[in-house]
């Protein structure tokens, strides 16, 4: 918007500086929450074809734009898959059925708001995933369990972890029907395999040091056909 001043009349000046300070401020806030508004959450759910093609795209609006992490996981025993979202900020957690439309949403607040790695595994061998929170913060890691209302059956604690863990990956690495859990540090060049007894206690903690200090992704799989996963790192500056 142009300006001018006009001397002849001193009073204008202030006037107008105070006029177009408010109006290119209302104008700025209004551009902001047009773009608030544009940029609303709309997360679809993508399937696909035997042949890699997507067969499935729906859209869910209206979700909360604070989710922090997003980890999946058959939680409820139902043949499907749920989601868990994390709000850092709000410390809650809520999850949703993977039929395209959202058919389940269970909050489950009071959750710490300092989680920093989310993932999920069937950690106690009873046919289901729960979820290992850790929080870099106080070296600690809770692991929880869901019902079939998506409601916490299981809490428990992990305390004394080393607080440097870059990346965790979860896979069934010693071939027992359950998941463990890798840790990897890489400023220590170390990684650790863990593992949990039925009520969610570390009941194996191997180390393995002499890594590579510069490994950025990990991820587990069974790559080579054999029962126990597989790691894959990739470097990328190599």
């Amino acid at each position: 918007m142009a300006r001018f001043i006009d001397n002849r009349y001193p009073w204008k000046d202030e006037f107008e500086s105070r006029y177009f300070q408010r109006t290119e401020g209302l104008a700025e806030k209004n551009h902001r929450q047009h773009q608030h508004r544009a940029q609303a959450p709309q997360p679809d759910l993508v399937g696909f074809d035997a042949t890699g093609r997507m067969n499935l795209d729906t859209g869910n609006t209206g979700w909360r734009p604070t989710w922090d992490i997003i980890v999946a996981g058959n939680f409820i025993r139902n043949g499907l898959n749920q989601i868990l979202l994390y709000d850092r900020g709000g410390g809650s957690a809520d999850r949703f059925d993977n039929t395209g439309r959202m058919n389940l949403d269970t909050g489950n607040p009071g959750r710490r708001t300092t989680w920093d790695i989310i993932v999920a595994g069937n950690f106690i061998g009873n046919g289901l995933n729960q979820i290992l929170l850790y929080d870099r913060s106080s070296g600690s890691a809770d692991l929880v369990g869901f019902d079939a209302t998506g409601r916490m059956n299981l809490d428990t604690g992990n305390p004394g972890w080393r607080t440097t863990w870059n990346l965790i990956v979860v896979g069934d690495f010693l071939g027992n029907g359950r998941d463990q859990i890798l840790l990897y540090d890489r400023n220590a060049g170390s990684a650790d395999l863990v593992g949990f007894d039925a009520t969610g206690r570390m009941n194996l903690d191997t180390g393995n040091p002499g890594w590579r200090t510069t490994w950025e992704t990990i991820v587990a799989g069974n790559f080579v056909g054999n029962r126990p996963d597989q790691i894959l790192l990739y470097d990328r500056g190599r």
